[in-house]
């Protein structure tokens, strides 16, 4: 991995992280603590979790699982706390809940993370379970396979790459929303954009090369 990939990604979202924080002035009001928490997550420390965890990172395979995790962790709560924060706010106010495209891909961002979380240890579950009957024993084979580490990290890098392109996109939309129209012009929203774009580009075509990366380096 080349040190612009290294260090570039994770700067560079780090920087529209901070833009969008001193536009959301955190600590203002509720809301304020949604952008500011959504923006922490999906365009810093998502970025650069996955990235410490790809081959020839900042950290080493020794250690690059558990900083993998921990930093994910990280995001997790940043994610689940600014919904909630706009879940009350919203509550505050009277308002319905996830009648904008905004909102719904927010949501289904949110949800995509927590089943990352989960999904490892919700195959194991459900291939020991359904292992035990007499009907899927011929299939014993296919069950080992999917229990397998490969096959369990193809599967989570895939989805975590799609739900992120989810992420991305509602950061995109989050873009036409009051908090951040009413503090620029036109030609700094179309500014913003682009470059959320390309951010998102130069990230997902690293991830993508990722992915299949797990049958020369078994985790």
């Amino acid at each position: 991995m080349s040190p612009a990939i290294k260090y570039g990604i994770p700067m560079t979202g780090l920087s529209f992280a901070l833009v969008i924080i001193a536009t959301s002035r955190p600590g203002s009001s509720l809301f304020s603590w949604h952008p500011t928490l959504m923006a922490l997550g999906f365009l810093f420390l998502i970025p650069t979790g996955i990235l410490l965890y790809t081959p020839h990172a900042l950290a080493s395979p020794k250690n690059r699982t558990a900083v993998h995790w921990g930093v994910m962790f990280s995001a997790g709560i940043c994610a689940v706390l600014g919904f909630a924060a706009i879940y009350m706010n919203k509550i505050r106010l009277g308002k319905d809940h996830f009648t904008t495209l905004h909102g719904k891909t927010g949501l289904a961002a949110v949800i995509g993370m927590m089943l990352l979380s989960v999904l490892p240890s919700m195959v194991e579950m459900s291939v020991l379970v359904f292992s035990s009957t007499e009907s899927f024993r011929p299939h014993r084979k296919i069950a080992e396979k999917i229990r397998s580490k490969s096959f369990t990290t193809l599967a989570h890098r895939t989805m975590a790459t799609g739900f992120y392109c989810v992420g991305l996109f509602t950061v995109f939309t989050g873009l036409n929303t009051g908090v951040f129209t009413s503090n620029f012009g036109y030609p700094e929203q179309v500014l913003a954009k682009v470059l959320v774009c390309a951010f998102g580009l130069a990230a997902l075509a690293q991830y993508a090369r990722v992915i299949p990366s797990y049958k020369k380096h078994p985790e």
